[in-house]
């Protein structure tokens, strides 16, 4: 009960230093404000020094508001040397680059396993500091396809191997348009040589994969980070009797401005969608090594 109140806490206190965001960068913020929440695009936005600027979406705002270095003519995102092909309306360059979420994870000189490598920024990002291996999973074919152009365009296809493939508690092959489902140890035997890294962002498949896992498959890593989107107390419970000491950020309630945007909460084979989540990251370490 602390956890769901407080979770309502962080969602408004982060609401509000996202809101003094739009005061910061725009004269007409509260106009700009009041369109963006009623989703009426598109948005006309006048810049503290009076350049104006045109909106067409919520991504274009948040990108605006972020700071990110996009191409405004493609579906581009520049970072430092780096380029994302749909980054501009997908992927967190954001969080993983600047804010550096990944920063618990030892990835240099390590075997990664990325599952949610989205458009491939979080796998980039394990390559470019250092991993020597990466083993993306990915299930949307979208994103999988932009993952694959940004691996290629950013020189990263020896060091990451991308898997068009959903994680789960059962494995199937080619099973929707020659999409798989593998469980952790399927793809540990099919893919890996020695993990040690794992990071989870599946957007809710991470109950039914990780409480489904053995002892002997997830004691092989020594760091593992998993983002939780209903609440984390199983998932630390699981670890913990696997050896892992763990904590864990307090969640947050996340409500999306894109209405459409559901998150699938798997658990034994059942599928639960909602656009209400409790978010955090949970971080665990190995006790043996």
């Amino acid at each position: 009960m602390a956890d769901r109140v407080f979770s309502y806490v962080n969602f408004l206190k982060k609401y509000i230093i996202f809101m003094n965001l739009y005061r910061k960068r725009y004269r007409n913020f509260f106009s700009v404000i009041n369109q963006v929440l009623r989703n009426h695009y598109p948005v006309k936005a006048v810049y503290r020094d009076g350049n104006n600027v045109q909106f067409d979406d919520y991504q274009e705002v948040y990108n605006d508001l972020t700071e990110l270095d996009t191409d405004p003519t493609r579906n581009l995102v520049y970072y430092n040397e780096l380029k994302f092909y749909g980054g501009k309306t997908n992927g967190d360059i954001l969080n993983i680059f600047k804010k550096n979420e990944y920063s618990f994870l030892p990835v240099r000189e390590n075997e990664v396993i990325d599952v949610g490598a989205n458009i491939g920024d979080s796998s980039i990002y394990f390559a470019h500091t250092g991993a020597k291996t990466v083993i993306a999973v990915e299930p949307d074919r979208v994103s999988y396809d932009y993952a694959r152009e940004n691996i290629v365009a950013n020189g990263y296809s020896t060091n990451i191997k991308l898997i068009f493939a959903a994680c789960g508690s059962s494995d199937k092959f080619a099973f929707e348009n020659d999409l798989q489902h593998l469980t952790l140890k399927t793809l540990i035997k099919k893919y890996c040589s020695c993990p040690k890294i794992l990071k989870v962002d599946c957007e809710g498949c991470e109950y039914d994969f990780i409480m489904n896992a053995s002892f002997d498959d997830l004691s092989k890593f020594s760091h593992i980070q998993i983002e939780y989107h209903f609440g984390y107390q199983n998932l630390k419970s699981k670890l913990e009797k696997c050896e892992f000491q763990v904590s864990c950020t307090r969640p947050s309630l996340f409500i999306p401005f894109n209405k459409n945007r559901m998150t699938r909460l798997v658990q034994n084979g059942n599928i639960y969608q909602s656009n209400k989540m409790f978010m955090g990251w949970l971080y665990a370490t190995n006790k043996k090594f």
